[in-house]
């Protein structure tokens, strides 16, 4: 799952859309939202996952985010930072979202340096791999396995 971005309004049609959908299910689906109302749940669910096959965001996303908003306490009505950031940070803190870094070239702190090991599947370093960085894009660090 990526991460949520804003803004997006009613009938935004984008793949940023169907991130937002597919947390939002997952909130669903774990009944973090609307914890003691299973009908309910089942029923948003069910249009929610018409509108993620169009990745348009519609009426039962618009439905699901502003539940989500009452539940936290937010005040707004659209997608916006504060609800973007309470998304986020509720899917970081259920383990739906992994911990993210910066990856903006411009705003890396170049006095640091990165340091790393690569293991196996058992969790065992394998020693003599080198592990080159590359910038795949303008803002994207990436690395490769020579």
């Amino acid at each position: 799952m990526k991460k949520i971005t804003f803004p997006l309004k009613l009938g935004t049609k984008s793949p940023e859309v169907n991130n937002l959908q597919e947390a939002l299910q997952l909130l669903l689906d774990k009944a973090i939202i609307l914890q003691n109302d299973e009908a309910t749940r089942q029923e948003i669910s069910a249009g929610l996952q018409e509108e993620r096959a169009k990745q348009i965001f519609g009426d039962f996303s618009a439905k699901v985010v502003s539940i989500f908003q009452k539940e936290q306490n937010l005040e707004s009505s659209n997608i916006d930072k504060k609800t973007v950031n309470a998304l986020n940070k509720l899917l970081q803190e259920k383990e739906l979202l992994p911990s993210t870094v910066s990856t903006d070239a411009e705003a890396l702190d170049s006095r640091y340096t990165v340091l790393c090991c690569a293991v196996d599947s058992q969790g065992k370093i394998i020693s003599g791999l080198r592990i080159e960085p590359t910038f795949g894009s303008k803002h994207i660090l990436t690395f490769k396995y020579p």
